[in-house]
């Protein structure tokens, strides 16, 4: 059994030594690389000055005049009686103005504001910057591998590499005999 060992044992070691590569350098003749377009997004913030109105309500008043004339008379002659209390000057110049005060008081309570409603209005206008952020897809070219041309036995191969070999592009070959 021992010896059945030793001899499949030599002649696998025999069989090894007959096999022989050999590494070559070939010169390229064109290497071009392989590009891809590949997409990124981008987030960008977006910032606008934006005009909006300013709203105000404000209350509706309807001016109502009074029919009455009696105001106005009743005006004047207190006015009048007023005007000859006051002592000094002229008497009769303090009725008159005295008088004419009246007659405007009592003309100006027949004038009445009355409520009627409200009313909503703009009253200005105010800038405020509105932001958002906005996505955008952009693309860029990524280099993949490199296709490279070359002359090996007077024959021309290309083939595609993961990176640039450079000006020359290295060959392993193996030869073995088999019995």
């Amino acid at each position: 059994m021992k010896q059945t060992i030793l001899a499949l044992s030599l002649a696998a070691v025999a069989l090894t030594s007959m096999a022989q590569s050999s590494t070559e350098y070939i010169p390229v003749l064109s290497n071009t690389p392989v590009i891809n377009q590949q997409s990124y997004t981008v987030q960008r913030p977006v910032c606008n000055v934006v005009t909006e109105p300013v709203y105000q309500t404000q209350p509706i008043y309807q001016q109502y005049r009074n029919p009455d004339q009696s105001a106005p008379v009743v005006g004047t002659i207190l006015g009048a009686v007023v005007g000859a209390m006051i002592p000094g000057g002229s008497q009769a110049l303090n009725v008159v103005v005295g008088a004419g005060a009246g007659y405007m008081l009592g003309e100006g309570s027949r004038n009445t504001n009355i409520y009627v409603g409200q009313q909503t209005g703009i009253v200005g206008y105010r800038n405020f910057q509105n932001c958002y952020t906005t996505s955008e897809t952009l693309y860029r070219d990524v280099i993949i591998g490199y296709t490279v041309t070359y002359k090996y036995n007077g024959i021309i191969k290309t083939v595609t590499l993961p990176q640039n070999p450079g000006q020359f592009i290295r060959i392993v070959t193996s030869t073995s005999i088999q019995y």
